[in-house]
């Protein structure tokens, strides 16, 4: 079995965003001397959605986590004179709600009357958000760049220089990283142990492998503890799907996140402003995460004022009743008040339907077009839910004034 690790995977590159962002950065600057000016040119040109031999840029600077943006370049050319590019890198975290925003505005005032480029990089696709009244941020994958790369460096080639070793070692271990997402998003059935262990620390978990054989793929992904990482990226590439297909306006955004080691994803929907009539108003959301939804209702759940007594009494008063009934209607197994937010929830595990003769399937074995028309029934009843509370809060505030 192949285990051997090189210098980024002991690094622990495979989830680090800032080491990803350093070496690529470095690999595009006038520091590095891996690539020559003109193959460095094609592959920037590349990263950022433009003709490979669109020029070839003299001058490359480099800055790292300038005002929080993970790579900026100012390169000159003379075709084109200064320009500035903008990448956002994005491997274990997703975009923040307004962060590309915030950064190209910051952009354009420090590097007003300036081309500027910006490019949003993932492993696997995951598109930037709309800028209002902006730029567009280009969509690049790990895997592209993996393609981009190959014609530079491999075994094969004779080492021009120390540079381009180090850069060798970088693109050996992105290629590896790619390769294995791809195989695991081709088969999540294959890898149990993505979705069982987490939340396992690395002692324990190796444990429990004693005896058993894992093959290479199953074993970079547990040394390297990128389980959360792969769950995530499953349940990315599902909502999409999910969303896509659905393309119910009700539904406002949606998010990939995790806790406690177990990726979840959301669906959010509109906000109701009938209880408090403010800037924030009641939100509405279904979330699953380790076989279980959550359909829930929230008050300003990441402002300080979730946690006042006071609001949070408020909030009880308007909606507890109402989730109650709720769980007893929809036959939910639990229903959570939060103790620390104003936010209720009521929670129940996934409903798969076994043939006659046939083994309970865990959610992860089911395969993908069967999750995926779960998961769009499951939002639609939520929709439906949120629909219902609303209604009964409605008549209950009727009934009240009279």
């Amino acid at each position: 079995m192949e285990t051997k690790r090189n210098f980024f995977d002991l690094l622990s590159l495979a989830d680090v965003e800032r080491v990803h962002s350093a070496v690529i950065g470095w690999l595009l600057s006038d520091e590095c001397e891996a690539l020559a000016k003109e193959e460095r040119s094609a592959v920037l040109n590349s990263l950022f959605g433009l003709p490979k031999d669109r020029g070839i840029y003299t001058k490359a600077e480099m800055r790292l986590e300038w005002e929080n943006i993970d790579i900026l370049w100012i390169t000159e050319s003379e075709s084109y004179g200064e320009e500035c590019w903008v990448l956002e890198n994005k491997i274990k975290s997703s975009q923040h709600s307004n962060q590309l925003q915030k950064y190209q505005g910051i952009v354009k005032k420090q590097f007003d009357g300036v081309g500027q480029h910006y490019t949003y990089l993932t492993v696997i696709g995951e598109p930037a958000k709309k800028i209002q009244g902006g730029s567009e941020y280009h969509n690049y994958t790990y895997g592209c760049l993996v393609k981009e790369l190959e014609a530079y460096f491999s075994d094969a080639q004779s080492a021009r220089n120390a540079d381009w070793i180090i850069a060798n070692e970088y693109f050996k271990a992105i290629q590896q990283m790619t390769k294995v997402t791809e195989t695991f998003l081709s088969a999540p059935a294959n890898f149990r142990r993505v979705f069982e262990d987490g939340n396992k620390g690395m002692e324990t978990k190796f444990k429990g492998y004693e005896g058993k054989t894992l093959n290479d793929d199953e074993m970079y992904i547990a040394s390297r503890g990128l389980e959360t990482l792969m769950q995530k990226y499953y349940l990315f590439d599902v909502i999409k799907e999910v969303v896509e297909e659905l393309n119910d306006p009700r539904i406002k955004s949606w998010h990939v996140d995790e806790s406690r080691g177990n990726a979840d994803m959301g669906f959010h929907f509109e906000n109701y402003f009938g209880r408090k009539n403010d800037d924030h108003g009641d939100h509405f959301d279904i979330a699953f995460q380790a076989g279980t939804f959550k359909f829930a209702v929230s008050y300003m759940y990441w402002k300080p004022e979730t946690s006042q007594e006071s609001v949070k009494r408020s909030f009880r008063e308007g909606w507890e009743d109402i989730f109650s009934a709720l769980k007893k209607e929809y036959k939910c197994t639990q229903i959570n008040r939060g103790k620390s937010r104003s936010r209720i929830a009521v929670c129940y595990p996934i409903c798969i339907e076994k043939e006659e003769g046939e083994v309970t399937k865990k959610w992860y074995e089911l395969p993908r077009q069967k999750f995926v028309s779960i998961l769009k029934s499951e939002v639609m009843k939520a929709l439906e839910m949120r629909s219902k509370a609303i209604r009964m809060y409605e008549e209950k505030m009727k009934t009240k004034g009279e």
